[in-house]
């Protein structure tokens, strides 16, 4: 149970420790909170009654709502594990000129 929330949540293992600079790892974990903290909110309100009773289109948006983050949370881990170090040096010798 740690492994796994240490492969996720702490970025000394999560595939952005491959982002040398702090705080891009910092904001691309925020981003990734605030996503995942909308998700839950939205199950929230889903199963204390506050979005009404049951409907196909609340099901789907539900379903969509999980299906979504979790494919932008993989090509956020795939793309640091992949080109973490390689994309901050190109974006770096841009920034500088």
């Amino acid at each position: 149970l740690v492994n796994g929330w240490r492969r996720v949540m702490d970025v000394r293992y999560n595939p952005l420790k491959y982002i040398p600079d702090p705080s891009l790892q910092t904001y691309f974990m925020l981003v990734l909170f605030v996503m995942w903290s909308a998700f839950f909110a939205l199950i929230a309100a889903y199963w204390g009654g506050i979005l009404g009773n049951y409907s196909v289109w609340k099901s789907i948006l539900l379903h969509l709502s999980l299906i979504i983050p979790i494919i932008i949370t993989h090509a956020v881990f795939r793309g640091a594990e992949e080109y973490g170090h390689d994309w901050l040096i190109k974006w770096r010798s841009e920034f500088d000129k």
